[in-house]
């Protein structure tokens, strides 16, 4: 069974690139190119794996983790911190990564990066 992945990236060229190689990897993939879009997909279905950019401009990564992590009738079909890889360039700040992890982030990929580490960060989730 294929894995149910949503792209949640403002950048339209990294997302269709993401988007490309995880179809040629045969994933099924969903993209939102904000947090709105995001939020409205992750209310009505369940995904297995969520690549999640920090800065969307609507809204940051955080904020969505924030927002479906919590217990409210609006809370999203997915919360599985274990199964989100966050995606950023501004990982060289030890204080962005150490944001992520504290709200259980499974996985940090700083951009930009290679097929060989986007591979090995959706080989390394648990049960892939």
């Amino acid at each position: 069974m294929s894995l149910k992945i949503l792209i949640v990236e403002d950048d339209e060229l990294s997302r269709a690139l993401m988007c490309f190689q995880l179809k040629s990897w045969n994933y099924d993939t969903f993209q939102a190119k904000n947090g709105k879009e995001a939020l409205q997909l992750l209310t009505t279905q369940a995904f297995d794996l969520l690549l999640l950019d920090y800065s969307l401009g609507d809204m940051t990564g955080l904020n969505i983790v924030n927002h479906i992590s919590t217990d409210t009738p609006t809370t999203s079909k997915f919360y599985k911190p274990q199964t989100i890889i966050a995606i950023s360039a501004n990982f060289d700040d030890p204080t962005a990564v150490q944001e992520w992890r504290e709200v259980g982030v499974f996985h940090v990929l700083p951009k930009p990066f290679s097929k060989v580490q986007f591979e090995q960060a959706i080989n390394d989730l648990p049960n892939s």
